[in-house]
């Protein structure tokens, strides 16, 4: 009797060790994976980074884009007021 005691309480110090081997080598496993998702987040928020800050970058362009055009037209409309109000032809006004 003492002989199969001892034998199972042998036993189960075996399951033991290797349920501990079995669980560190999922935590090792859990630690990359999250270490790998750490880095795409990384990545990810790199990315979203520059994609926002290129979005900012056209905005402001498509602004001064947008004022430059507007500056542009009321120019031309003002020297045309000028040129009726002067009684100039056009080939004159653009002398």
């Amino acid at each position: 009797m003492e002989e199969s005691v001892r034998k199972r309480i042998l036993d189960l110090i075996q399951q033991a060790k290797n349920a501990e081997a079995t669980h560190l080598n999922s935590l090792g496993n859990t630690n990359k994976e999250a270490s790998a998702l750490e880095q795409t987040a990384d990545r990810v928020g790199s990315r979203l980074l520059r994609i926002a800050s290129t979005m900012l970058v056209l905005r402001g362009l498509t602004s001064l884009w947008r004022n430059a055009t507007s500056f542009a037209q009321q120019f031309y409309d003002k020297l045309n007021e000028i040129r009726i109000v002067t009684g100039k032809t056009q080939a004159q006004a653009n002398q």
